[in-house]
């Protein structure tokens, strides 16, 4: 399998792919992990919907692996921190989506 870029999605996938005999290659321009992504925001979080849908677990299950994912892998690292994420109202409609 071949992919390309070892931001998140792409080094998660390697590894899991390699933890099942999948041989694996990835390419990417500079070090893993350490450019921008398409998460202008710069950090890994999950803006998870009120609603109970399918596309809500999907996202809380997703953002629980990969926090113990990073946990294990980089318990002592001061690279990533699980602090929580301050969301500011900055219209109406936010702040009813936040109370939500």
């Amino acid at each position: 399998v071949l992919i390309i870029g070892a931001g998140i999605a792409g080094a998660a996938t390697a590894r899991k792919l390699a933890e099942h005999g999948v041989r694996v290659t990835v390419l990417e321009a500079g070090n893993a992990a350490q450019a921008g992504s398409g998460n202008r925001q710069g950090l890994l979080y999950a803006k998870i919907s009120p609603h109970d849908t399918e596309q809500t677990e999907l996202l809380l299950t997703g953002y629980g692996y990969t926090r113990r994912l990073l946990e294990d892998l980089l318990p002592n690292s001061d690279v990533w921190g699980g602090d929580g994420v301050l969301h500011l109202n900055f219209d109406d409609s936010e702040r009813k989506r936040n109370q939500a």
